[in-house]
């Protein structure tokens, strides 16, 4: 009995008082998200590495997964390999690499190439990440086929957290 109580009170209480304490960290750093009334995603019209705008609303009818990263930023470069699986493995998902303070689109094309993105990239713009509530990267949205802002995460997130945001 005294070594189920050791175990209880050494391993188990700290474990579930981390994810707890995990927990209520992603729910304060929770983007606050400028929405219209219908909870529609703010819109945008970006250059992408080709200089080609890119809107979201081009996408429409699908679900859209809105990286917000940085070439700089070290977490985000751990994060593309699982962004690139998670783009590879569900095509019918349009993912958007929001670049921000990371140069123009020619900057941005040699950066996509060097890291090997699989996915586009699009220049950002601080009014974006204003509207988006984005105060750190990475920092990722989803957004259901009918436009609507249906998820959030800052920090890595991984291709099975993407997978379930879009089953």
């Amino acid at each position: 009995m005294q070594v189920l109580k050791n175990i209880l009170l050494n391993w188990v209480l700290p474990v579930v008082l981390l994810f707890a304490g995990m927990a209520g960290l992603q729910y304060l750093r929770a983007p606050d998200v400028v929405t219209d009334p219908g909870g529609l995603a703010p819109g945008f019209t970006l250059m992408n590495t080709e200089g080609l705008p890119v809107s979201l609303s081009d996408f429409r009818g699908q679900d859209v997964i809105v990286n917000f990263w940085g070439t700089w930023c070290g977490p985000c470069k751990a994060e593309l390999p699982g962004l690139n699986r998670f783009a590879k493995k569900n095509p019918d998902v349009v993912v958007l690499g929001l670049a921000v303070d990371s140069g123009d689109p020619t900057t941005l094309k040699r950066a996509k190439k060097q890291l090997g993105i699989q996915f586009e990239v699009l220049e950002s713009q601080k009014k974006v990440g204003r509207a988006y509530g984005v105060s750190s990267v990475p920092t990722t949205f989803h957004v259901d086929p009918s436009g609507v802002l249906q998820h959030a995460h800052v920090g890595i997130i991984t291709p099975l957290g993407l997978s379930a945001w879009t089953r």
